[in-house]
């Protein structure tokens, strides 16, 4: 469905300028994108009210319910048409979360992402000024397009980069291959990390090969006002929550087995798990053993970001226990989870991984922990235990999260680049 309501800001900077977004999705069975289609959502919202047209292609994960590619086109803040691509002859009718585990399956995508995206644009017959591609493949599109002088100018958005991106050495061989060749060729770069860079020519980069790079940390909601404020009526001061995949990288396993330490000193306390992944089962089997069924819930995925919201601005603090990996995305990435969790006023218990950790802890949002039961019970009740010092945190939590709003984080990305 369209939405033909966006106010359109005439005077702004990008308002003459035609842009092309490709990104990756993540759609529900009805072809809906939710909040965990990330960023590449809110910096389409950002341009539908800024820039002339937008044409936004969207390339649904493997591992979504619906896979077919769409295409959405703004002017001037109206959405006035919406295409879905042929998807007839692709050997896969449905996702699913192990797609794209062994080259043919990654390989296939990716083929799909060129396809429709040259698919789309034929059908279109225009010319950008900008083109945004989030990811190796779709940026390599943009510096092709941009060769035939299709668009102008071509960002690179660097979206979960690692030394160690794959399991599969030959996947990893690709992802860094494509990355080298995006770095060299695009206009700028966009990064969420400013571990990304020195990373690079430690594995074989040159620096002067390398486009201009320009920070783009994660955010959360349109501006200040997106901000969620729990009301006095539904705050729980004992609840705890967790929210994202339940991988062996997260590390949900050491704040399952804090939960007794917990307990012993605030036996109110209640843990909330929102998420599903391959550790689910065997973190339901050790809630099971330890008695804690009535303490901590499951609640699997929540595609509706609202709902995740509420729950959130609800409770008392956020869990971001990752284990300690110096090749992991969470390292060399700005995950979104702690931004979530503060834009929902929440304070951040957060292992030492990604870089924004500190920060965090600087600013008396949240505290730094190492990857222990013991430690991260200890944290949790240096905070529930002292109310004051919990609102004291909640408020820091509000006020950081106001510097981390997208709209104030895509306004400074695009100065930086002169618009």
């Amino acid at each position: 469905m369209l939405n033909n309501e966006t106010p359109f800001d005439s005077s702004h900077p990008l308002a003459k300028t035609r842009v092309c977004l490709v990104s990756y999705t993540w759609k529900d069975e009805k072809g809906r994108p939710s909040h965990l289609a990330g960023p590449p959502q809110d910096l389409y919202r950002y341009l539908k009210s800024r820039a002339k047209e937008v044409v936004f292609i969207e390339q649904p994960q493997s591992y979504c319910p619906d896979i077919t590619p769409t295409m959405t086109v703004c002017e001037n803040g109206v959405e006035k048409k919406a295409i879905r691509f042929p998807m007839f002859w692709f050997p896969y009718k449905k996702g699913r979360a192990d797609i794209q585990l062994t080259p043919f399956p990654y390989v296939v995508f990716k083929i799909r992402e060129i396809l429709s995206t040259g698919y789309f644009l034929l059908r279109l017959r225009r010319r950008f000024d900008l083109y945004v591609g989030v990811e190796a493949v779709n940026a390599i599109i943009g510096i092709w397009l941009r060769r035939f002088r299709i668009v102008k100018r071509m960002v690179y958005d660097v979206i979960d980069y690692s030394p160690e991106r794959f399991y599969s050495a030959k996947l990893n061989w690709i992802f860094h291959a494509m990355d080298r060749y995006c770095v060299r060729r695009a206009d700028w770069a966009w990064v969420q990390s400013g571990r990304i860079e020195p990373m690079r020519l430690k594995l074989g980069a040159r620096a002067d090969q390398i486009c201009p790079q320009i920070l783009k940390p994660s955010g959360f909601g349109a501006d200040v006002s997106s901000l969620k404020v729990d009301s006095k009526e539904n705050f729980n001061p004992h609840q705890l929550v967790f929210v994202g995949t339940l991988h062996h990288r997260d590390g949900v396993d050491c704040l399952v087995e804090a939960m007794p330490r917990i307990l012993e000193k605030v036996p109110k306390a209640t843990l909330i798990i929102v998420g599903d992944g391959d550790e689910m089962q065997k973190l339901c089997d050790r809630v099971r053993d330890l008695g804690l069924k009535k303490n901590i819930e499951f609640m699997g995925l929540i595609g509706n970001s609202t709902e995740v919201e509420d729950l959130l601005a609800s409770s008392a603090l956020g869990i971001v226990p990752y284990r300690k990996d110096a090749l992991s995305l969470k390292h060399f990435n700005d995950p979104s989870k702690p931004r979530l969790y503060l834009g929902c006023g929440l304070p951040v218990i957060i292992t030492d991984v990604p870089e924004v950790a500190r920060e965090i802890h600087q600013r008396k949002a949240g505290l730094i922990i190492d990857w222990t039961p013991e430690a991260l019970a200890d944290a949790v009740l240096s905070l529930l235990t002292d109310q004051a010092k919990l609102a004291e945190f909640r408020a820091n939590s509000l006020k950081m999260a106001e510097d981390y709003t997208w709209d104030h984080i895509f306004s400074d990305v695009f100065r930086q680049m002169g618009y």
